[in-house]
Order: C-alpha cells, then structure tokens, then sequence
C-alpha cells in the first residue's frame, strides 16, 4: 500500500518485502481483474450463444487464472515473510484470504466450465439427430 499521497510509478524497491508494496504489485492485480472480467463477459455470452470455442476458451482460461492466483499467494505470503515495512496486518490478511479463497473456487470453475462443454455437445448431438 502507499506510503501517503498518490503516485502513478515508485522506484524499484531493494528488498523483497518492499514489492509487496509497491505499485507494480498492484497493476498487475488490476490487470488481471480486468482480463478476468472481459472473460467473465465472454463465459456470459458463451452461454446465452451455446458456442463452444467460448466455452473451450474459457476451460483453458480457468487454469491459467489457477496458476495466477496461486502466484499472487506465494509472492504475497513470502513477501510478507521477508523482513521489511510490509507485515502480516488486518489488510494484507484479508487480501492473502482472497487469494487462497480463489483457488478452490478455480478448480470449481474449470469442473462447471468442462461440464457446460460436455452438456453442449450433448446437445449438438441432439440438434444433429432431429434434423437427421
């Protein structure tokens, strides 16, 4: 978090604990939490639409937003670790929960995600036999 005042970029931190801190952190949380709404959007539109490459996407997308968050964890607990300003506070407990809270509920999207593909062909079978 900040140290007071807004700046767009901070200098690169010398240890460890400072890159929990430090801006960089922060964008790229902020960019994956935008790829992961477009991606959320196009999972809706998967849906309403029964397309497949959406879904077939989004399986994938599922493991890598596991690995990302299993990233952030890691970094975040041993960041935390490391001697430095930066500790164990309410905050930072409440976002490393966060974290570790995601990965369970990725693997619960992959399995949602592959059952969707799975109900989808099942249904562009059955679409096949009628007109047949």
């Amino acid at each position: 978090m900040s140290r007071g005042g807004f700046t767009l970029w901070e200098p690169l931190p010398d240890s460890f604990n400072e890159w929990f801190g430090h801006h960089l952190f922060y964008y790229a949380i902020g960019c994956y939490d935008i790829i992961l709404l477009v991606m959320a959007l196009a999972m809706a539109r998967g849906l309403l639409n029964f397309d497949k490459a959406i879904l077939h996407a989004h399986f994938y997308f599922c493991f890598f937003s596991l690995f990302i968050n299993i990233v952030f964890l890691v970094f975040s607990c041993f960041a935390l670790s490391a001697p430095g300003p930066y500790n164990f506070t309410f905050l930072n407990c409440i976002l490393i929960f966060c974290f570790a809270f995601q990965i369970p509920l990725q693997l619960w999207a992959a399995a949602v995600t592959k059952s969707c593909k799975d109900f989808f062909a099942l249904i562009h079978v059955f679409v096949a036999l009628a007109e047949a």
